[in-house]
């Protein structure tokens, strides 16, 4: 009996051997995937900061504006006749001309406006007596969206 029982144990490690390499080899061949999933939450972000962009301007870009500006200086000479004097001598729209103009201004923007501020000088005419007179002014042309523009003399 001590024989049978010693046959018996080794057929049954033997079977136990072959059930482990079927299982193994079925359980091979399964591929476990794990998928990540990606909750997305909502959530309110309060700024503290805010940082304002700047492009850097040329000359070329704002020449149109400058000039638009000098236009409509000349428009608000021609109405306010106090702008009409040069000395103590009151000269006809005609009579004034464009001397010069300052190669120096400055455009200031903001969100729905901006400003032009230049220097001009004025050469009033009269000539009958071949006289000159020159006024030089510091001019801000202030521009809003759907507003007339207001032009103000600051020197």
């Amino acid at each position: 009996m001590e024989k049978n029982i010693g046959a018996l144990a080794i057929i049954l490690v033997i079977l136990c051997l072959i059930v482990g390499f079927t299982a193994g080899y079925v359980m091979k061949d399964e591929k476990i995937v794990y998928e990540d999933k990606i909750v997305k939450v909502p959530y309110n972000v309060t700024v503290e900061k805010v940082v304002e962009i700047v492009k850097e301007i040329t000359s070329t870009d704002t020449q149109p504006l400058l000039d638009t500006a000098i236009v409509d200086y000349l428009e608000e000479v021609e109405d306010e006749k106090d702008l009409q004097y040069c000395g103590e001598e009151r000269y006809d729209k005609d009579q004034i001309k464009v001397s010069d103009v300052d190669d120096d201004y400055t455009i200031n923007y903001e969100e729905d406006s901006y400003e032009v501020v230049f220097e001009i000088e004025l050469k009033y005419l009269d000539k009958d007596v071949e006289e000159k007179c020159y006024v030089d002014n510091k001019v801000s042309a202030y521009y809003e969206d759907d507003e007339d523009v207001e032009i103000t003399i600051l020197e």
